[in-house]
């Protein structure tokens, strides 16, 4: 692998690269403070370099997301990487509305696009009809029929149960109503 690190990675985080950056399917099960976030923006900056991503999607509880995007892909992804990222705003500013246009509507070939957003939105239409939306622009074919963003319009996402893998058919994030506590529930469902 000739990558080149920004930040010097631990024995664990390499020998973890190694071991899951080109496999179509791979979940880092890792204690709090092992380098997460460092092994999966490397792993993006290996597939991108590759040429085979020109997009990700960060999902995350909204109080970390600001770290993600001040902090975590500036300090790990190699500055010789031109990048875009763009923070979930519930409330669109002008600026936003006009970032996110620019990311998912024009050429943006030779960057690397961010989208950052909180599994809370998921549970809106705003936010599911935008994420839909950037995950059409980087994985699915434009209408002149070519690709785009040479992205993985095959891409599936795997969940382990019972010692197996199995392929997730559906997401769906629901609303539990609890009064007085914000409260989803996320139901992954193998099966149409």
């Amino acid at each position: 692998m000739n990558y080149e690190y920004k930040t010097k990675p631990y024995e664990h985080q390499v020998k973890t690269l190694e071991q899951s950056c080109d496999k179509p399917a791979h979940a880092l099960f890792l204690e709090m403070g092992l380098g997460k976030s460092k092994i999966l923006i490397d792993n993006i900056g290996i597939l991108f370099l590759d040429k085979k991503i020109t997009g990700a999607v960060v999902v995350a509880p909204k109080g970390v997301l600001d770290n993600w995007s001040i902090n975590e892909i500036d300090r790990h992804l190699p500055d010789t990487i031109e990048r875009n990222v763009l923070v979930w705003q519930s409330n669109h500013t002008q600026q936003w509305t006009k970032d996110f246009k620019s990311m998912v509507e024009e050429d943006s070939t030779g960057k690397l696009n961010f989208l950052l957003i909180n599994v809370e939105a998921l549970a809106t239409d705003k936010g599911a009809k935008h994420l839909q939306e950037f995950l059409e622009k980087f994985t699915s074919a434009n209408k002149a029929g070519t690709r785009q963003g040479n992205a993985v319009s095959n891409a599936k996402i795997y969940i382990e149960k019972d010692g197996r893998l199995h392929e997730i058919k559906r997401i769906e994030v629901q609303d539990q109503g609890i009064i007085g506590q914000p409260s989803i529930r996320v139901v992954i469902k193998t099966q149409e």
